[in-house]
């Protein structure tokens, strides 16, 4: 169907109608930011800014869909009805339908959304919902039907239960919405044994999910809980999220391991977009911004993430918009057939949350109906969400204890982590303002990116005495300090702690507050480094081979360093960056991000060039540095374009990095074969095509045109024989043949046997012809009845004895 989306918002309720295969054909929405998304999302698609400006929908709408305003409808809200100025617009809609019906081309289906609230009493008047229906009954709609679904039961954990009504002015609403799961499941999504039993791998749906019991340590230890801070009212959610609003973008969440905020990716994953759908709506661009000077910095990341949870309160489900989308491209493929629980009222007084309407049968209420129409396997929250946001500062990264002298600190020996290029820990990533100290020679010998230009030799050579990256405790400041000035740090450290404190003591050093902090600091990372040592659970892969720290300590550690990846400086020089869309996230910030947090494929992409050679599955063979993407190709010579450090790329490596670069050179001496390969076979292909096109052609003469072609070859060839004086004169290639015959006839007389003889080169043609006489007439043939007159006068007569002579003789070339 052709859509025309009122109240658009984020597009929630496009995306999942264009996904079931409808065409969006026109949006309204007046919120700048959700103009943004639609216009970064849905580009081509006519965007109308005001509803109360729009006179009339497109030409062949078939679907009118509008998710109207809920303020003055909702049980948090101001609770005025439609008669209030936010809800009130919902008018606009049913002015359009009537302009359309007026116009001979009125709308066939209509489909409405909002909150539940819809169908309660409001300061004792009549529900909402009433008002809503009589406006569609007096636009002649002859079936219209309403139901409450639930988020939660597509799998999603998202408490979110939102009214849909469909109306429709020839079919039947009732098929659209009422024809699938109505009834509550009662265990039927589960897969049995023989004895009835439901399977242990089997997952139930959301009506069956039982989630365990908060009465019992065991329970609360296997749940999740979900804490709206921005609504008291709102009770926690076990295993699933609450509903969002407009006001809740910090939703606490506390997981099996982890405590911390929900992430706005997260939120966007529970509504079902994909992540990053909401990014464009921050900050709010003005006219022209992107081409005449740079826009705003993202400063206030608090603005940014309380406009996108806005969006995300106001937005309709996607999997429920999908479901709907696809009831509603077959609106006939399934019927409903009634209900036990149906009644039947033109006057439904408490208003029911299911309810339906047909002309000439009147309104009827449905009691019971599952808010779950379709029965998916339920994923709860903890399994859902595995990161979450850390209140916690950025502390050190598991590099290696040291004391290095601080030269901003008299060069007293000072506790710092050292970090070598060579060998940096997982997760870990030197920025260009961290590599900047170092001069070009500097860092051809001591990064590994760089390494290659300098030679093997030397990078050997500077391996004993070069200079590594240390970061000092404390107040974060970093130098590049030779490897072999540095003292280990546990042997040292009574006696440089005591020196460090007699210092301050004695205000030699003035920094007792950096001292505290770094001290700290220190005894966090020795006490992580000696639980991972001794108490850590290590888990074992089998497959991999591998180790995975899990305690929690180091999970920490991995989350406070993914949180200050994401906040590193833009690269300028990604696809993202040199765009307009200055909106979304650099690519190279979200790789280093995800390489902090421990995403081996993201470990990977910041390597950039320096993991070609890599074997993960597949091998590496390529980098994109403008999209921050590697070519990867298979076993099976299949290839590629993928981002490793995506969150849907599991990635698995299978060789070490020092069997990279013999993979990498193996893989360029491959590529280099394969392309001669393929030019040779492009070039003998280009040859046997122009064969063949020659054949057809010589294939294609008539023998005049090939006779011709012969004479021209042995001409030209004479020619260049003649051109390299290997021949002082020309002979003729066929014999001479013998003298033809003229005769005078009346009484003229015969023409002597001069003017008629065998010429030998152009100059006695013409000499010959010229002696015959300007009105001389030629008689060819025997007998009368073969007799042919040839009329020959001045200069032509010339003409026509030389093409005469050449007839006779084919291999003469001729010279003037």
């Amino acid at each position: 169907m052709r859509v025309a989306s009122l109240f658009s918002g984020a597009g929630g309720l496009d995306l999942g109608l264009e996904q079931a295969g409808h065409t969006i054909i026109l949006q309204c929405e007046s919120d700048p930011g959700s103009q943004q998304v639609l216009k970064y999302w849905f580009p081509g698609t006519l965007l109308a800014p005001d509803v109360c400006a729009l006179e009339t929908l497109p030409l062949g709408t078939d679907l009118v869909a509008a998710g109207f305003p809920c303020i003055d409808v909702s049980r948090a809200g101001l609770r005025r009805g439609v008669e209030g100025e936010c809800t009130g617009l919902v008018r606009h809609v049913f002015r359009l339908l009537h302009r359309a019906k007026l116009d001979g081309r009125a709308v066939p289906w209509v489909l409405l959304e909002n909150v539940e609230a819809l169908v309660d009493r409001v300061q004792g008047g009549p529900p909402a919902i009433q008002s809503i229906t009589d406006a569609l009954e007096q636009l002649g709609y002859n079936s219209w039907a309403h139901r409450v679904v639930c988020t939660a039961g597509f799998g999603i954990s998202n408490r979110r239960r939102r009214l849909f009504l469909v109306a429709s002015l020839h079919g039947d609403a009732r098929d659209v919405l009422l024809s699938q799961g109505l009834q509550p499941c009662l265990g039927a999504c589960c897969e049995h044994d023989a004895d009835g039993k439901p399977l242990p791998t089997s997952k139930p749906c959301y009506e069956c999910y039982q989630a365990p019991s908060l009465d019992t340590t065991d329970g609360m230890d296997k749940c999740s809980l979900a804490f709206d801070l921005g609504n008291a009212r709102c009770p926690p959610g076990v295993d699933v999220c609450p509903t969002f609003t407009t006001s809740n973008s910090r939703i606490c969440l506390a997981l099996e391991k982890q405590v911390g905020i929900m992430r706005t990716t997260d939120a966007e994953r529970l509504q079902g977009f994909p992540e990053g759908w909401t990014e464009p709506c921050w900050p709010i661009l003005g006219p022209s911004m992107n081409m005449h000077r740079k826009p705003t910095r993202e400063a206030d990341s608090d603005a940014r993430e309380r406009a996108r949870h806005a969006l995300l309160g106001n937005a309709v489900s996607v999997p429920v918009a999908h479901w709907l989308g696809e009831r509603l491209m077959d609106p006939y493929h399934k019927k409903y057939f009634g209900y036990s629980e149906t009644t039947r009222s033109n006057n439904l007084g408490l208003w029911p949350s299911c309810a339906f309407f047909v002309r000439r049968m009147g309104r009827f209420a449905v009691q019971g109906v599952s808010d779950c129409p379709v029965k998916l396997p339920f994923e709860p929250l903890g399994t859902f969400i595995s990161e979450l946001i850390s209140e916690a500062g950025d502390v050190a990264k598991k590099g290696e204890l040291v004391w290095a002298k601080d030269v901003s600190r008299s060069n007293t020996y000072w506790p710092a982590e050292a970090l070598d290029p060579f060998n940096l820990p997982a997760g870990v990533i030197l920025s260009p303002a961290q590599m900047n100290p170092l001069n070009q020679r500097e860092r051809s010998l001591y990064l590994p990116s760089t390494a290659a230009e300098a030679g093997e030799d030397a990078v050997k050579r500077a391996q004993n005495h070069r200079k590594i990256f240390v970061v000092f405790f404390g107040d974060k400041a970093f130098q590049w300090i030779f490897k072999d000035a540095l003292i280990p740090f546990e042997p040292h450290r009574e006696a440089k702690t005591a020196e460090l404190e007699a210092l301050l003591a004695s205000r030699t050093l003035t920094c007792s507050g950096h001292f505290k902090k770094a001290m700290q600091e220190v005894n966090v990372v020795r006490n992580m480094l000696q639980g991972a040592k001794n108490l850590g659970e290590a888990s074992t892969d089998e497959d991999a081979g591998t180790k995975t720290l899990t305690h929690p300590s180091l999970l920490s550690q991995a989350a406070q360093a993914a949180a200050a990846a994401a906040k590193m400086d833009r690269c300028n020089a990604c696809e993202v960056c040199l765009s307009s869309q200055v909106n979304r996230r650099c690519y190279v910030v979200r790789a280093h991000s995800a390489a902090a947090a421990g995403h081996t494929g993201a470990q990977l992409a910041v390597l950039g060039r320096g993991c070609v050679g890599a074997r993960v599955s597949c091998f590496v063979v390529d980098y994109d540095r403008f999209q921050v993407r590697h070519t990867v190709i298979y076993e099976d010579g299949d290839r590629e374009v993928i981002a490793l450090w995506a969150p849907n790329q599991l990635v698995r490596i299978h060789n070490t990095p020092k069997d990279w670069p013999a993979e990498a050179e193996k893989i360029r001496r491959d590529q280099e074969a394969r392309a001669l390969a393929n030019s040779q076979q492009i070039a003998a292909k280009a040859q046997h095509k122009a064969k063949m096109e020659e054949e057809a052609m010589e294939a294609s003469k008539t023998p005049y045109e090939r006779d011709r072609d012969a004479r021209m070859a042995n001409n030209s060839a004479a020619l260049q024989r003649i051109m390299a004086g290997t021949e002082d004169s020309l002979t003729p290639a066929t014999p001479h043949p013998p003298p033809r015959e003229s005769k005078r006839s009346g009484s003229e007389a015969a023409v002597s046997d001069g003017a008629v003889g065998t010429p030998t080169h152009a100059g006695g043609c013409a000499g010959k012809a010229r002696s015959a006489g300007a009105g001389a007439t030629a008689v060819r043939g025997e007998g009368a009845e073969g007799k042919e007159e040839v009329k020959v006068t001045g200069a032509a007569g010339v003409a026509a004895d030389v093409e005469d002579a050449m007839q006779l003789q084919p291999g003469i070339v001729l010279i003037e």
